[in-house]
């Protein structure tokens, strides 16, 4: 772990420095995921993940985050570790309500932990793990506690970094590589206009985290028509999975609301 801090604190621009921080975590830590949440009073305002050996889920989780801005009070593990200023583990996250579940069900976690980034008087950011698939070891409070301790130094690298003027804001604001659509995207164009009504609210249930079985029942339909309707989502949507389509679906959704508030 120290010397993967070493290797970060060398690191001369602070938005490489958090870009890597998750990616560092994983390989100190012998954890496959990871997140760099950053926050901004009752909001998650972005993220950096790392996912090993699948880039491409690491970005599409960086830019869920981006997309959705949770706020924290919605998001009950996460708001307890900014309140207690301590690392939280989640177990059996799937069966449970007072987790993002939009996030957690997307990613398919069983278990996460998150421990908190504290810089002077103030939580700056949150640095979520876990462990995917499991195999032969569930996460537990070892190693919540060493992601703890690693969020701490991470920190603190932070604050060095800011204080030699590597970053002119005093705020954590790392500078992520962009990777929203060139124009934003409505609901009437784009991939969810080709949905019809129905598969328009079977994503919304899948999006909730609903398995087919939930589905059926909710729309009243056969399981097998759930099924079918999934199908065809993911093809409209160009999603290899239902996690996939998720993600796609709740940026699209976001990046639609923003533009046209703005």
């Amino acid at each position: 772990m120290q010397r993967a801090l070493h290797r970060l604190g060398a690191e001369e621009s602070l938005g490489r420095l958090v870009n890597l921080a998750p990616r560092f975590a994983c390989q100190a830590l012998e954890l496959d995921r990871a997140m760099l949440l950053h926050i901004s009073g009752n909001n998650i305002v972005s993220g950096t993940a790392w996912a090993a050996g699948d880039l491409v889920a690491a970005a599409d989780f960086a830019r869920f985050l981006r997309a959705a801005h949770p706020q924290l009070t919605s998001c009950p593990p996460e708001f307890e570790a900014v309140q207690r200023r301590l690392p939280i583990l989640v177990t059996n996250a799937q069966n449970r309500d007072d987790v993002y579940r939009p996030l957690v069900h997307a990613a398919r976690s069983e278990a996460y932990a998150v421990a908190p980034m504290i810089r002077g008087d103030r939580v700056i950011g949150l640095l979520h793990a876990d462990r995917f698939p499991v195999v032969d070891r569930q996460l537990d409070v070892l190693d919540r506690d060493l992601l703890w301790t690693f969020a701490t130094g991470l920190a603190d690298l932070i604050d060095r970094a800011a204080g030699r003027g590597l970053h002119s804001s005093p705020e954590l604001a790392p500078e992520l590589e962009p990777v929203e659509d060139a124009a934003p995207t409505s609901p009437a164009s784009g991939p969810l206009s080709l949905l019809t009504s129905r598969e328009h609210e079977v994503l919304a249930l899948l999006a909730e985290g609903s398995s087919n079985a939930t589905i059926a029942g909710r729309l009243v339909i056969s399981e097998a028509t759930v099924k079918s309707h999934v199908r065809h989502i993911l093809r409209k949507l160009r999603a290899a999975n239902r996690t996939e389509a998720v993600i796609r679906y709740q940026t699209l959704v976001a990046g639609a609301t923003a533009a046209i508030s703005s």
